[in-house]
């Protein structure tokens, strides 16, 4: 063993260093140990050349103190390759947090731990464990749990873990699970859990369950719970339940139960409940239930029950019930339009085309074509 080897094992210069270079930083032994998750004592230990660093540490401690490792058994003095960053100011009677860690190191440890608010400078290739605050300036190429905010310039590759509120400039590309608020610029690759507000840019590839409002650019994969109200861009792969009122640009492929109003620009596919008034681009693939005014653009495979008004372009294969008027009309000019059920209304019923059961109404009755059972007015 040459006398470098014997210096990379030497307590005496190890611990030295540790000193220094702490000193350097601005931190003190416990500040140090909670960094690393270790005790007071053993960084103290260390510096009074009583123990040795465990060796899985050492990659640990050369990061947060800023130098190589190299450069840690070093008998040379030299200053930190960085600097602590100083807290920012706080308000009067606030106690002021924990210092950042700042980091632009190119090859820091797998898993970043720091008990603290964390800023990195650049892409991080591994994985993120942030008792605070934390920004990346990159890319965070594997996955982050975070006790406070974060924010990420790029993309996460994996998923995201956080207590306080989500910014991410890019996509992630497996889930989000956020205890706040949440902004992202692109996409979800997998499912978003969130209990704030959600801002997503792109689409969710899974489903997403959001505790707030949603403001979703592209589609959702699989279904979407949302307890605020919803602006979805695109469509939704499975089924949409939402507790407020729904903009949904593109259909619903199973079914919808909407609390408040809803504007669904395509279809749905099977079912759909909606609590307040609906407008329904497209056609449903089963039974409608509308404690509201119903627009519906297209043809209806199952019954209808309307506690409002009522306007159907296309036709109905069961039977409708409704509160208000009933109108139910050809989507071309020329064409014939059919209601092979009954129709119950407490207003008029205008049907331009067949209807086939019975008709039961308070007010006028207009029917084009034929009718398979009686008239019942009121």
């Amino acid at each position: 063993m040459d006398k470098s080897e014997n210096r990379m094992f030497d307590k005496t210069v190890i611990g030295r260093r540790i000193s220094e270079l702490r000193r350097a930083l601005g931190l003190t032994q416990a500040e140090l140990a909670d960094k690393l998750r270790v005790s007071h004592q053993a960084v103290s230990q260390w510096e009074r050349s009583e123990t040795f660093p465990d060796i899985t540490l050492l990659p640990d401690i050369a990061f947060i103190l800023g130098v190589s490792l190299n450069d840690l058994f070093s008998e040379k003095s030299s200053e930190a390759a960085f600097p602590a960053a100083e807290p920012a100011p706080q308000p009067e009677h606030e106690p002021a947090p924990k210092s950042a860690f700042v980091s632009d190191s190119k090859a820091p440890p797998k898993t970043i731990r720091a008990n603290g608010d964390f800023i990195f400078r650049g892409d991080l290739n591994g994985d993120a464990e942030i008792d605070g605050e934390c920004e990346i300036q990159g890319n965070l190429n594997g996955h982050a749990e975070v006790n406070g905010d974060l924010s990420v310039k790029g993309s996460i590759a994996d998923y995201a873990e956080v207590d306080g509120d989500l910014t991410v400039g890019g996509r992630i590309g497996g889930y989000a699970e956020v205890n706040g608020d949440a902004t992202v610029g692109s996409s979800i690759g997998g499912h978003a859990e969130i209990q704030g507000d959600a801002n997503i840019g792109g689409g969710i590839g899974g489903y997403a369950e959001i505790s707030g409002d949603a403001c979703v650019g592209g589609a959702i994969g699989g279904y979407a719970e949302i307890e605020g109200d919803a602006n979805i861009g695109g469509r939704i792969g499975g089924y949409a339940e939402i507790h407020g009122d729904a903009n949904i640009g593109g259909g619903v492929d199973s079914y919808a139960e909407i609390d408040g109003d809803a504007n669904i620009g395509g279809g749905i596919g099977s079912y759909a409940e909606i609590h307040g008034d609906a407008n329904i681009g497209g056609g449903v693939g089963g039974d409608l239930s509308v404690d509201g005014d119903a627009n519906v653009n297209g043809n209806v495979k199952g019954s209808i029950k309307c506690s409002g008004d009522l306007c159907v372009t296309g036709n109905v294969d069961g039977d409708i019930n409704a509160d208000g008027n009933v109108t139910v009309k050809p989507a071309e000019a020329n064409g014939r339009s059919y209601v092979r059920g009954s129709i119950r209304s407490e207003g008029r019923v205008n049907v331009q085309g067949d209807v086939g059961g019975d008709i039961y109404a308070e007010d006028e009755i207009f029917v084009s074509g034929k009718v398979g059972g009686k008239i019942h007015r009121s």
